[in-house]
């Protein structure tokens, strides 16, 4: 039994006569416009699908898309029909498998509650400190005595009496201990001054005297303190959120910091897309091989201003313009380029077109010498900085979402059995959906 197709006029099929077998497998194949789909989707299924709402009341017709019928003479023996067409599911740009699985949406919640705060200049871990966690690291160290220091700032010239006023008689000044009594007491301009806020020796002390004197240290010191040992080594501590290598501050974490796809953890310059739009080199110059007298920059052509001025810029600074583009030296091409403070370059003047895109010959212009790159700003992650101020297990979010499913799936198996219960169930989704 066949379905009968006669003078088939559908799109790209002219009189199109064919007879196909019901009930097998028939496969369509054919060069691109050939009227493949034409076919299957615009005969076949049309008219399969029209007769059988035929066979419906009007009252249920109402609630069906009406498909119009095929251009041909003959259609016999068409059972009703199902179409399944291929497509997609991402309708933004953003979207990827993570957001599409909501994984993205598990991890971000994930590393708002365990990720815990790395400078990402030092690549060392930030941990605030308190009186607590620095006299646990103290109980630790094989040295007994040391000088407590917290930093001061002085509004006057007049250091050994402002510091006698307010009551510290020892600062840390190059070096070494000064006492303010001290004949050859230096001429101090440093700004802030360490002062010296209690002299400890562990085996005499109790634990709430040093305890005490870390609270009033870090209280003074506007949560900056110091250890000094007697041999001159030192430690710092702080319980504020900066990095104490370079001064970095660490953001507010929450889980909008961790999804791109928000404006707050979303790269201010690609808006969380990964790659901005930007001049193509390649497109610009494409045959590295041409002179610029052979129209080795294929915007200036001969006859525009542009080459004229590139011409008059080349003669000033001694660059040739009748040698291959390959063959100028480093400095003498990034001058072509980006430009001096006398000649605009190539990125300035598309630049300065780039202030003209209203009009519509300059947007099709720089559609010729456009192309998509990976962000400077982020480097493609698509996060904004805040992101890259916290790791889970010493890895930032952006890294584990550029992994594979089956890394991905290891990684948190690994990790599963040291986190907290509270946060199990998260790592529980997580693994099931990487199944």
């Amino acid at each position: 039994m066949f379905v009968k197709l006669r003078g088939i006029r559908q799109h790209n099929l002219k009189n199109l006569n064919l007879d196909i077998p019901l009930y097998k497998l028939i496969g369509l194949c054919g060069v691109s416009g050939s009227g493949k789909s034409s076919l299957a989707f615009h005969v076949l299924h049309a008219e399969g699908q029209r007769r059988y709402l035929e066979t419906f009341s009007p009252y249920l017709r109402q609630f069906f898309e009406q498909l119009s019928p095929p251009d041909a003479d003959i259609i016999e023996n068409i059972p009703p029909t199902i179409a399944l067409e291929s497509g997609t599911t991402v309708q933004n740009a953003r979207s990827t498998v993570g957001t599409l699985t909501e994984i993205n949406d598990l991890l971000k919640h994930l590393y708002a509650q365990l990720s815990e705060p790395y400078c990402p200049f030092c690549n060392r871990e930030i941990r605030p400190s308190t009186p607590e966690t620095v006299l646990n690291t103290l109980k630790q160290c094989e040295k007994d005595r040391f000088y407590l220091l917290a930093p001061i700032r002085l509004s006057t010239p007049r250091i050994r009496e402002e510091l006698a006023r307010i009551g510290y008689i020892r600062v840390f000044y190059s070096r070494r201990i000064w006492h303010l009594d001290d004949p050859d007491f230096p001429n101090i301009k440093e700004d802030p001054l360490w002062v010296v806020v209690d002299r400890i020796d562990r085996k005499k002390a109790s634990e709430e005297r040093i305890r005490d004197s870390l609270h009033q240290a870090f209280s003074i010191g506007n949560g900056k303190i110091k250890i000094l040992f007697p041999d001159g080594s030192e430690q710092e501590f702080c319980n504020l959120r900066i990095c104490p290598g370079c001064g970095a501050e660490i953001p507010e974490k929450n889980p909008e910091v961790f999804s791109f796809n928000s404006p707050v953890g979303a790269c201010s310059e690609c808006r969380g897309f990964g790659r901005i739009i930007d001049i193509d080199l390649n497109m610009v110059i494409p045959d590295q091989t041409k002179s610029i007298l052979e129209g080795a920059i294929k915007p200036w052509t001969p006859g525009r201003s542009e080459y004229y001025d590139l011409l008059r810029f080349c003669k000033s600074e001694g660059i040739p313009v009748d040698v291959p583009f390959e063959r100028l030296k480093p400095e003498q091409q990034d001058k072509i380029i980006n430009g001096t403070d006398r000649f605009y370059g190539i990125r300035g003047f598309f630049g300065w077109l780039e202030q003209k895109t209203y009009k519509t010959h300059v947007r099709v212009f720089l559609s010729r010498y456009r192309a998509y790159r990976p962000c400077p700003a982020c480097g493609g992650t698509r996060y904004g900085k805040a992101a890259q101020f916290f790791r889970l297990q010493g890895k930032p979010i952006y890294e584990v979402q550029s992994w594979s499913a089956e890394r991905c799936y290891e990684f948190f198996k690994v990790i599963f059995e040291t986190i907290p219960d509270h946060c199990r169930s998260l790592i529980e989704e997580i693994i099931k959906r990487l199944k």
